[in-house]
Formats: structure tokens, C-alpha cells, sequence
């Protein structure tokens, strides 16, 4: 593909079940094979197999990586929206999601945020990678490890910033233990803490002992402590 006829471009991405063709034969593209989305300045749209480099098309397009084309009049943009990484409902089943990550372009020093999809805007960078959610540990690290890789010219810092093994199966369900939920409270994992303010209940229940102790009537020994009565 000629890179002079390229606006810009987004990925890598892995192929799903019959989500794509090959041009030339009109097999179906198997799936987790590796793919880019260029943008053309024709304002096409073009699929392209990283290992390949074989066109191929996809059989239903989805919203956010149709390119939208310039309209006459101004428009504002739409910035994304953004997202943290949430345990619930996580397809594991599916093995990876997509992730998707901007940066505002008019700082520099700007914060690598997640965000729920890509907008409209120039005043953002964005890209997206596939994240494995489910599998045996090295395999899982090994592949998040080379998406980071990938966007790391793009993100520098993102590699550091995000763990290999965030959102995974076997580490949600260590965090649902109860064993592990009671080892976060503070009491139980070896961290100093101060004691706990007593509740004015158990002030007035510990003075009334200490008042059933010494009756009325009876004489107490010189210097002692009068009781005080709590209302």
C-alpha cells in the first residue's frame, strides 16, 4: 500500500470469527490474525494483515472505525470520554477486549487516559489494542506486553504505566476471596493503625460498671474518682 495516499491509520487489531474476506478469493480471514485500518486521503478505508500484508474486507463495518468524511461547515469536536477499567461482565470467555487510549495533543505533558471510543477531534491522539483477559500467565503477560510495545512510540511511558495482568480472570477471582477481602482491612494486614474512637454507648455502658461497683451508701476510700454521669 502506498503510504503518500495514507491520511492516517489505526492498530494493530486481531480478526474475529467471519469478521473479514481476502480480496482475492472471498475465503474467510481465521481469526487473531493481526491487521492495521488505514484512512486514505481518497477517503476510503482500507484493511491490510500485518504478516501478509494481503488486503482484506471487512464484512460489517463497525461505527467507530468508519471514517467520517470532511463536511462543508465547521464542526466542534467531540471529545472521548473517559473510562476506568471495570471487572464486571468482562467476556473471559472471549479471551481478549479491546482497549482503546488518548492523549491531548495540544499538551504536552498530557496524561495517557482510557477512554470509551474514538471521536471526532484534533486536539486527540488515540490508539487501540487488544487485551488478553483470560489464559495461563507468560502467555498473557508475553501478548500484553508486545500490544504495549507496539504503541509505545506513539504513548511513550504506556508500556510502565498499565500491569500485564490488569483485568484478568484469575486475578479477579483471587480478589472476590474472602480471605484476600479481609487482608485489605488494615487491622488484619500488619499496618499501624490507631485504635478505634470508643462510641459514647460504650463510654456510658463502662461508667455504669464502674458505678454498680461502688453503691450508693457506700463509703468510698479517700481520693477516689466520682463517677460522672453521661446525658
Amino acid at each position: 500500500m502506498d503510504k503518500k495516499n495514507i491520511e492516517r491509520q489505526e492498530g494493530p487489531f486481531l480478526t474475529n470469527i467471519g469478521e473479514f474476506r481476502y480480496t482475492q478469493d472471498d475465503a474467510t480471514v481465521r481469526r487473531d490474525q493481526e491487521y492495521f485500518i488505514y484512512y486514505l486521503k481518497s477517503k476510503g478505508v482500507k484493511y491490510e494483515l500485518t504478516s501478509t500484508k494481503d488486503e482484506i474486507v471487512r464484512d460489517l463495518e463497525v461505527m467507530q472505525e468508519t471514517y467520517k468524511r470532511v463536511h462543508t461547515r465547521a464542526m466542534r469536536d467531540r471529545y472521548p470520554r473517559r473510562v476506568y477499567p471495570t471487572k464486571k461482565k468482562l467476556p473471559f470467555a472471549s479471551k481478549y477486549i479491546p482497549r482503546i487510549f488518548a492523549r491531548n495533543k495540544l499538551n504536552p505533558g498530557a496524561e495517557i487516559v482510557e477512554v470509551s471510543t474514538v471521536t471526532k477531534t484534533n486536539s486527540y491522539m488515540f490508539v487501540k489494542i487488544q487485551w488478553q483477559i483470560s489464559g495461563p500467565f507468560d502467555q498473557v503477560e508475553k501478548f500484553n506486553q508486545k500490544q504495549l510495545n507496539k504503541v509505545n512510540k506513539v504513548f511513550p511511558g504506556i508500556a510502565e504505566r498499565i500491569p500485564l495482568l490488569q483485568l484478568h480472570e484469575v486475578k479477579i477471582i483471587q480478589e472476590k476471596d474472602a480471605a484476600q477481602l479481609l487482608m485489605h482491612n488494615p487491622f488484619y494486614n500488619g499496618v499501624n493503625v490507631p485504635p478505634p474512637i470508643p462510641s459514647l454507648n460504650s463510654i456510658a455502658k463502662r461508667m455504669k460498671r464502674k458505678k454498680s461497683a461502688n453503691p450508693r451508701g457506700k463509703k468510698r476510700r479517700r481520693g477516689a474518682i466520682r463517677d460522672t454521669k453521661i446525658y
